[in-house]
């Protein structure tokens, strides 16, 4: 060997590349991807300058290199998931892994891949109110399960029970009014009979939620309507709570709604007086939204991409990367497309959106150009 070349004897040559196997696949299945293919790259080389000949080392890198690529996709898809707001699909992506054939690549790795569900939001309002968290046996069972659960009546039966509605219980540590709020198909009667009994809607969530910036995270938006949404928010307002009021993560509740709401909710908060033009913050926790402009963070939203401009936001203005929305979202419906799989709806679906928003873009931009 040169100098330019590890000098490894041929012993120590086997023993670094079988371990560095191991190591790629952990790298892999744990999303830490930066430099991988580099890595694999060199890997020959490595071997090489041992003077070994090894036997089905080629075979091996190239098998990594198929089931990286496979990590990379789904890793790119839970981001994806993350995007569009869809954390069902997310906690189901987690639950599944990348599912790499580690048994093909002759490693032992029943254990390597461990993906937390983790909400930074959470965490970073508890370090934000210095809150600590819950211990799990002081959770008072859950009064208001019912009540999230949208049942017909609940309100009313808890209600009969003449229980304290303010009384954080169950593992979401949510009052009445805050589970009436996820509640599939809320409404406002529901929420006005809770504040009639002594509800208080300006109580925070005990992680700092207000109850507007709770009700950003809602998953059932297809039980409500335009109007249903409507008259939820202008009730929170009404009630004295502010809708531009700043929160972790997402700036202001109307930054969450981009992500997790549909078109109705979305339109309620403009309606609200919400303001829609300011940036996602840097320390956003996905990477993929760091700094993000609202019409970057609608684009998976076509419908909601739409009532932006409508509004008046500019997709002209770069974000807090320097991205400009047209050029970001053409490079990521470009990796949407490639990653879109007919066995898999969700990500065809999401390729069209993108491809969806892009199309308004473009026009809006040529009709806009002087």
């Amino acid at each position: 060997t040169d100098d330019k070349k590890p000098k490894l004897t041929p012993r120590e040559g086997v023993d670094s590349v079988m371990n560095l196997i191991p190591s790629i696949m952990d790298a892999t299945a744990n999303n830490n991807l930066g430099g991988l293919d580099n890595v694999l790259d060199q890997l020959g080389e490595i071997a090489g300058a041992t003077g070994l000949d090894m036997a089905d080392i080629g075979a091996r890198l190239h098998g990594v290199k198929e089931q990286s690529e496979k990590a990379q996709h789904h890793f790119a898809n839970v981001d994806a998931a993350m995007w569009d707001g869809d954390m069902a699909r997310v906690n189901m992506l987690h639950q599944r892994g990348p599912q790499l054939d580690y048994a093909a690549l002759g490693t032992e790795a029943s254990d390597v891949y461990a993906a937390p569900c983790i909400d930074e939001a959470k965490t970073a309002a508890l370090a934000e109110l210095s809150i600590e968290p819950v211990a799990p046996e002081q959770i008072v069972p859950d009064r208001y399960a019912d009540i999230a659960a949208g049942i017909h009546g609940a309100v009313d039966a808890f209600l009969a029970t003449g229980q304290d509605p303010n009384v954080p219980t169950g593992s979401d540590l949510h009052t009445a009014f805050l589970a009436a709020l996820d509640a599939p198909g809320r409404n406002v009667h529901d929420l006005q009979k809770l504040i009639a009994a002594g509800a208080d809607p300006l109580a925070n969530h005990v992680y700092g939620d207000t109850a507007l910036s709770w009700a950003m995270g809602y998953y059932h938006a297809d039980t409500t309507t335009a109007e249903t949404e409507t008259a939820v928010i202008q009730l929170l307002v009404a009630q004295g709570l502010d809708i531009n009021q700043p929160m972790p993560d997402f700036g202001t509740p109307f930054g969450r709604a981009l992500i997790y709401g549909k078109a109705q909710l979305v339109a309620a908060m403009l309606a609200a007086g919400a303001d829609a033009h300011q940036n996602l913050p840097m320390d956003h926790p996905l990477d993929l939204l760091a700094g993000a402009t609202p019409i970057i963070v609608a684009a998976p939203k076509p419908e909601v991409l739409k009532l932006l401009l409508d509004h008046g936001v500019d997709p002209r203005l770069a974000d807090d990367q320097g991205r400009y929305p047209v050029e970001m979202i053409e490079v990521q419906t470009a990796a949407a497309q490639d990653r879109a799989d007919a066995a898999d709806p969700w990500t065809v679906a999401h390729a069209e959106g993108l491809y969806e928003s892009h199309r308004i873009l473009t026009a809006w931009l040529g009709e806009n150009s002087t």
